[in-house]
């Protein structure tokens, strides 16, 4: 039974005892929140914490955190309840499967409300005036009733409010490879598709949409470079997406072949160059092998040796996953006779102009004539020509003769036909929607034998009127100008840009929703109409890095704004769309911080304030544990920055520091708001002076009902002690002052804090040999309510006798070489709202059973108080420790079993005094009962938290993040998180009083009072490097 520290030293002022005391055998009251343990080894170099305690507490009394955290989250409401009412969900609609994001607009919503769509009940949470929710699976398509009931049991109900759709989803497409002169029908079948569906690849949008079924839809394919490409499905309630789901292939084409003519017996070495060729490439020279002698991918050139043949021959180009086949691209020769063997394209216009390609042998130097009328040569070799055909003199068939100095020497009979003009003149209308159906009159001349017509590359029907004109239904195709194409025989017909597929600007929808205050959000938008040049405004102001991704998606980042609903307009070709509905700026800030809002989906809004101050301006804020990660960035004016894009989703790791300032790291949570306090490394000295805190004065006489057992021994005396009770156990109190001790009976006076509280005296006996007092009876004075400067005059007696026990059972309990080494239990009355008084006795033991003596029987004036317990495994009384507490414990003779320990955390990397390593600080807790999350920090050589980590159950690692560089900022401004001195490490296992959820963690969390069980260890490090 010894007394308290802070008791004693007043003792010993007053009897003058000088060093008499062994005041680290007592019990202290930790009245300086920033006090902390240090670990026995500590090495001789460590710098010590001034006034440091060696007693029980390591952890920071945060108090109550709105004393703490002094910042303006705007006045409180307390006018009238706002009338609980409905208006709406945005959006109103989403797929089946669910998980949608919501937003219930009305009034009166409260914290804590369900909500129901159908029977189906989903979390919610409040944000501003909304609740934010997503939506269960559905029970297939069409309308659903929202309800919402708040926590006093009051419900409204919105019918019809939200309809569910069949899941936008892609199961197949066919082909999935595609090459790139686009014009392939691909089969999409999946679900969800609707009529309006809009489908793309990569950046571009299908030449054409046919809608088959909610489950087959059809979408021509446009031109496109080679390689993999997204195939997008979008329709008005969401936008599907199958990653690098279709290839762009260059198809095989033969485009050169030198010398295009040789020997009958072969053997000829060839060079040919091959558009879309693969190293798998095989030749055939009229279906014989052509034995390939090298082969350069790069330049799209093979070299090979030509097979025997007569005549011309056709090439056949074969890959693994293509082949194609050049006509008569080659003629074997049967001796070096000037010869006309074959002209491709064998026919064309009247009108002359039009090209085609020569083969045969000795063209240098000689000419090539056309119905009797000199072509003009484009490009020749001794075996292969491109000439331009001259105008004929009449329609049908005529001759190609090659000729020198006039003399003929080989003609091609018949080899060219003169085809009548084909071509197109007008059209009209000239501009028709997207979804076809327009009828166009085409104007033009040889219309008559027209066999084919294409707009935008798409076949439509067609009616033959006359030679001058057609009748025309336009396909579906893709907003923009499109080309007319007409085919008759072997010629063809382009009016460029003939028609004009229009649109109506609309915006369909976008997500999210909602997004933080300080803007920086990524929001997705569908609709259709995206083209040109494209302005996005968000309550008026624009947006930034707008990226169409096709025309019926883009994206943009919203600016800042207030917070409250903004309307989202896009502007594209003269045009102004304005969304379905608004979107909400909220303020992402947690009064007592931590983590709060739904999971992570896109983005994560981190708040960082200063610890006792205001927002922090320009702190450093990032994701990931990379240097490189893209999602870093410097708080605003408000001390807000989102970081926000396609791949923040799920769990994520948040780091915040800044010049001058702490560094936090919060682990793997998957919350989107985040809110962080980060410590001035070097305050101010106190300048003293100002209004001292509010404190009161307690006076009286203190006395004992009947004589103490005192033995007869001249170092004993009586002596009684004058206290009041505490706000809570892990609050202090004010110093007493000398008075509070009184050699046997008489006068006392005390210097209390203010507020509800009880004055309690303990009366017995101390020995000045040993240093112990024994207290034997209580004097307990309640219901007193002081407020600042108050004087109280309450007289004691002592009357109640101390002479109960209570016996404890930890479970869990911990020994091991390096602590902890013994089980202590201490007891604390508890008398609600008046606070707490601690029992000056402590029980110890070795065994798992634990006896607390010196207790009173709570009848009388304490028949209405309870008991606390706090205890566990210590190291000695200090660290390594794991400790428990328990409330509302009222004696009925049994054993009071408490409930488990944690194991303490024990170091893996670095060892004590050494450096970090693979920046991780690692360490092991083999917990057979798991914490709710672990909480580490580093503190300087003046108890400043450097550093802190917030880490979730079963992960036994802290990161330090892999920082940028900060010299491109001014040296004022640059956070320096590494810093480079021993630092004293504090790792602590932690289970709550209640139940707890790590996405919605909060700073009080982190005080022990509202802690169950605990366990810490402690030991020293140094940083990595910068």
């Amino acid at each position: 039974m010894r007394l308290r520290a802070s008791f004693l030293l007043l003792l010993s002022l007053t009897l003058g005892c000088g060093d008499c005391l062994k005041a680290s055998d007592f019990v202290d009251v930790i009245e300086d929140p920033d006090q902390f343990i240090l670990e026995p080894d500590m090495p001789s170099d460590m710098p010590v914490v001034p006034d440091q305690d060696q007693g029980v507490d390591p952890v920071d009394d945060f108090g109550d955190p709105k004393d703490l955290f002094n910042f303006d989250f705007g006045p409180d409401d307390f006018g009238e309840p706002q009338r609980f009412e409905l208006r709406a969900v945005v959006p109103s609609s989403g797929p089946v499967e669910g998980g949608t994001s919501v937003r219930i607009e009305g009034s009166g919503l409260e914290d804590g409300a369900q909500v129901f769509f159908a029977s189906q009940g989903v979390e919610a949470s409040l944000s501003g005036n909304e609740l934010v929710v997503r939506t269960p699976p559905g029970n297939g398509p069409g309308p659903v009733s929202v309800k919402v009931v708040n926590p006093n049991g009051e419900s409204q109900v919105l019918v019809d409010a939200f309809r569910y759709v069949e899941d936008l989803r892609i199961d197949q497409i066919t082909p999935s490879r595609v090459p790139t002169n686009g014009g392939t029908l691909v089969e999409i079948r999946g679900s969800g598709f609707q009529e309006n569906a809009a489908v793309s690849f990569g950046s571009e949008a299908a030449l054409g949409t046919i809608y088959l079924s909610d489950g087959l839809i059809q979408a021509y394919a446009p031109p496109q470079g080679a390689g993999l490409v997204d195939l997008r499905v979008t329709t008005p309630e969401d936008s599907a997406v199958a990653v690098d789901a279709v290839e762009y292939f260059q198809p095989l084409e033969l485009v050169e072949i030198d010398p295009a003519s040789g020997s009958e017996v072969g053997g000829e070495l060839v060079t040919l160059k091959v558009l879309g060729m693969d190293a798998s490439l095989q030749v055939l020279f009229d279906g014989r092998g052509a034995p390939v002698q090298n082969i350069n991918i790069a330049q799209q050139a093979v070299q090979v040796l030509t097979p025997p043949g007569v005549g011309l021959a056709d090439i056949t180009l074969l890959t693994d996953s293509d082949a194609a086949v050049a006509r008569d691209a080659f003629y074997y020769r049967p001796d070096d006779s000037p010869t006309i063997a074959a002209i491709s394209p064998a026919s064309g216009p009247i009108s002359g102009g039009n090209q085609a390609q020569v083969l045969g042998w000795g063209f240098l130097g000689r000419d090539i004539y056309v119905d009797g009328n000199p072509a003009i040569y484009l490009n020749r070799t001794d075996a292969w020509a491109l000439i331009e055909l001259p105008a004929g003199t009449s329609l049908g068939q005529v001759d190609v003769t090659l000729l020198e100095s006039a003399s003929v020497l080989d003609t091609l009979p018949n080899g060219y036909t003169y085809l009548a003009d084909l071509e197109i003149s007008t059209s009209t209308p000239e501009s028709g929607p997207v979804e076809g159906g327009t009828e166009i009159v085409i104007q033009g001349e040889g219309l008559s034998g027209v066999t084919r017509v294409t707009i935008g590359g798409i076949s439509a029907e067609f009616q033959v009127i006359s030679d001058t004109e057609l009748r025309v239904v336009s396909p579906p195709g893709r907003a923009g100008p499109a080309d007319i194409k007409v085919s008759a025989s072997e010629l063809e017909a382009e009016l460029v840009d003939g028609f004009e597929y229009t649109e109506t600007l609309e915006i369909w929808g976008f997500s999210p929703t909602r997004g933080s205050v300080a803007g920086n959000t990524l929001v997705n938008v569908r609709g259709r109409g995206f083209s040109g040049q494209i302005v996005v405004t968000l309550g008026g102001n624009p947006g930034a890095q707008i990226r169409r991704l096709d025309r019926n998606n883009l994206t943009f980042r919203a600016p800042p704004g207030p917070v409250g609903p903004a309307n989202l307009e896009v502007g594209a070709n003269g045009a102004t769309a304005q969304g379905p509905y608004t979107y909400t700026y909220f303020n992402p800030a947690s009064q007592f911080g931590g983590a709060s809002g739904g999971v992570i989906d896109g983005s994560v809004n981190v708040t960082v304030y200063s610890s006792g101050g205001g927002p922090l301006e320009n702190a450093f804020v990032m994701l990931s544990t990379r240097a490189e990660t893209p999602y870093q960035g410097f708080t605003d004016v408000n001390g807000m920055v989102t970081l926000s894009g396609p791949e923040v989703l799920g769990a994520q790791t948040v780091t915040a520091t800044a010049a001058g300032y702490s560094t936090v790291t919060v682990q793997t949570v998957d919350a989107e708001n985040i809110t962080v306090f980060l410590n001035l490394l070097n305050p101010p000295p106190n300048p003293g002076g100002g209004a001292p805190p509010p404190f009161a004065t307690i006076r009286g006489n203190v006395t004992a009902d009947g004589k103490l057992s005192v033995p007869d021994d001249q170092a004993i005396y009586e002596m009684a002690v004058v206290a009041t009770t505490q706000r809570a156990v892990f609050a202090g109190n004010p110093s007493a002052g000398p008075n509070a001790i009184v050699l046997g009976e008489g006068a006392y006076e005390i210097r209390s804090r203010i507020g509800d509280l009880a004055v309690v005296a303990l009366c017995g006996t101390f020995n000045s040999n040993t240093q112990e007092f024994t207290p034997q009876l209580a004097a307990v004075e309640r219901f007193i309510f002081l407020s600042d400067q108050d004087i109280r005059e309450v007289d004691l007696l002592c009357n109640i006798p101390l002479d109960e026990s209570l016996s404890f059972k930890l479970v869990n309990t911990e020994y091991a070489p390096t602590g902890p080494d013994n089980n202590a239990m201490e007891v604390f009355w508890d008398f609600g709202f008046e606070g707490v008084f601690r029992s000056p006795t402590r029980g110890r033991s070795l065994s798992d059973i634990v006896e607390v003596q010196r207790q009173p029987e709570l009848s009388g004036v304490l028949e209405d108080i309870s008991f606390i317990a706090l205890g566990g495994s210590y190291t000695g009384l200090g660290t390594p420790f794991s400790r428990v507490i328990q409330e509302n414990i009222t004696p009925n003779g049994q054993m009071v079993i408490l409930p488990a320990l944690l194991s303490v955390p024990q170091p893996v990397s670095p060892q004590p005094g050494t450096r970090v390593q693979d920046n991780m600080i690692r360490f092991r807790a083999n917990q057979v009962y798991p914490p709710d999350f672990t909480y580490l920090t580093l503190r300087n050589s003046l108890g400043i938290p450097v550093w802190e980590w917030i880490i979730p159950a079963g992960e036994e690692r802290a990161v330090i993040p892999e920082f940028p560089s900060f010299s491109g900022l001014p040296p004022a401004e640059r956070p320096s998180p590494l810093v480079q001195e021993p630092l004293f490490l504090s790792i602590f296992a932690v289970k709550l009083k209640g139940g707890f959820d790590y996405e919605r963690f909060t700073f009080r969390d982190v005080s022990q009072e509202v802690w169950r069980a605990y366990s810490v260890n402690n030991w020293s490090v140094i940083l990595p490097l910068p």
